[in-house]
This record gives structure tokens, C-alpha cells and sequence, in this order.
């Protein structure tokens, strides 16, 4: 009866993990698709935004190839139930959670820092298309903050004041009833909320996200790995060798003295 739940418990663990690994593997190949497809056309549609697509692109292709490898060894180590490959799955994600926890560290330990570091840079670019010095960059950054915060100026539309901008005039991204040939719109139309605190709780909401996205891949991680373990098939060679013979030897004199090394213990 035990051994009929425990067969019983291995085949359902082994069908879990095949999904899973089938899943982590159709991820894997989107990923390193869209970072091939960003990397060879990504220039063609953001030359005109001064976006460098090269760097993300590269990280998905890197990431994406892990993950397929991850996957593989997963989904083959699941079907066959070989303890070699299985533990190269377990080994994988065990570094991977080890990765996870020293970000997630690194994010509570920097946290006010990062909110620091982006709080300046935005305040940078405000500051510099206000006094009409900024980049292409700079001003798109500033027109995606208030256009998608729905908010105008570091401290509201007054803030506003600069030599780029007319008496009484903000950025266009500072009205929802501008159009795209606008570069500018009237402060009485303008938004009313200060882009210094939407974009400060935004940071913080991202962090946050961040937090609880990293502890819950690696709660779904250590579940997979509990997976893994329950796939195994038999003992391993190790422990074959023991319960046999009381002592562990080399495969080769194992082999001589007891006949053929099982497949499933590689």
C-alpha cells in the first residue's frame, strides 16, 4: 500500500515537473526570439528616441538560454527519472534561489539609496528641459513621467518657470487635450498633481513589486525542487552500493562484484 502512494506520488510529480520544465522551455525560446529580434531590427524603430535596445537585448538571449538549459534538464531528468540529471536541476535552481536572496538583500539594504539615485536623475532632467538644455532622451523621459503619472512639474505647474517656457505655459505632456504637434499648452489646463511625489511612490511601488515577485519565483523554485527530489527513481549508485554491500566503492569495482550499474542511477 505505501509503495502504491509513493509510485503513485513520483508519476504525479514527474507529470508537475514536465509541465513546468515544457513551460520554462516555450519562455525560453519567446525570450531569446524577441532578444534576437531586438538585437538585429530593434535600431529600426527606436533611432528616432535615442534608445539603445543592446543591452536588454543581450540580457534576454543570456537569460532565455538559461532557462532553457534549466529546462531541459529538468523536463529529461522528470521523464527518465536519472538521478544525474535531476540533481543538475536541483543544483541549478538552488543557485538561482542563492541569486534571489542576495538581491533581494541588496535591494533592503540600498533601498533608500535607489530612491535617492532615481529621485536625482529625475530631478535632473526636469531641471534641464526647464531651462531648454536638455537631451532628446531627457525630454521623452519627462514627457512619459507626466503623461503616465498624469502629473505636471517637480512641485506642480508653477515649478514651470524656466527661460524654455513662456509666461503661463507648460509642456504639451502636462495637458491631456494636447495634440502631438504641441509643444506647449496653457498651465490653467495642466495637470494638477507634482511628478516629484507620483514618481516617488511609483519607485517605491516598483521596489515592492520587485520584493514580492523575487519571493514568490523562489517559493514556486523551492516547490520545483521538492518536485525534482519526489521524481527520483530508485536509489542512486551510492546508495545501491551501500545497502548491498555496507561499504561505498568506485562504479568500476561495484560493477566487477555486483553485475551492470543500474541506467536510472546516472
Amino acid at each position: 500500500m505505501c509503495e502504491a502512494i509513493q509510485s503513485c506520488i513520483q508519476g504525479c510529480a514527474k507529470v508537475i515537473l514536465v509541465i513546468i520544465n515544457l513551460i520554462t522551455l516555450t519562455a525560453s525560446v519567446v525570450m531569446v526570439a524577441v532578444g534576437a529580434a531586438a538585437l538585429i531590427k530593434g535600431d529600426e524603430f527606436t533611432q528616432d528616441y535615442s534608445v539603445n535596445l543592446t543591452a536588454g537585448a543581450v540580457f534576454l538571449i543570456v537569460l532565455g538560454s538559461l532557462l532553457a538549459l534549466i529546462g531541459l534538464f529538468g523536463c529529461f531528468g522528470a521523464c527518465t527519472g536519472r538521478h544525474g540529471l535531476l540533481n543538475w536541476y536541483i543544483g541549478f535552481i538552488l543557485l538561482i534561489i542563492l541569486l534571489e536572496v542576495v538581491a533581494l538583500i541588496y535591494v533592503f539594504v540600498n533601498k533608500s539609496k535607489i530612491n535617492e539615485t532615481a529621485h536625482e536623475s529625475i530631478t535632473e532632467s526636469f531641471n534641464k528641459v526647464n531651462i531648454g538644455n536638455a537631451t532628446e532622451t531627457e525630454r521623452s523621459i519627462v514627457d512619459s513621467i507626466q503623461t503616465a503619472l498624469k502629473c505636471c512639474g517637480l512641485d506642480g505647474p508653477s515649478s514651470w518657470n524656466g527661460s524654455a517656457f513662456p509666461s503661463n505655459t507648460v509642456p504639451a505632456s502636462c495637458c491631456s487635450n494636447s495634440t502631438e504637434a504641441e509643444t506647449t499648452c496653457p498651465a490653467a489646463n495642466a495637470f494638477t498633481l507634482e511628478c516629484s511625489h507620483e514618481a516617488k511612490d511609483l519607485i517605491e511601488g516598483a521596489q515592492m513589486l520587485i520584493i514580492m515577485v523575487i519571493i514568490i519565483v523562489a517559493i514556486f523554485q523551492i516547490i520545483c525542487t521538492a518536485l525534482a527530489h519526489c521524481s527520483k527513481s530508485g536509489p542512486s549508485t551510492i546508495e545501491y552500493q551501500i545497502m548491498h554491500t555496507g561499504k561505498h566503492d568506485s562504479p568500476l569495482s561495484w560493477q566487477g562484484r555486483m553485475g551492470p550499474i543500474p541506467a536510472h542511477s546516472f
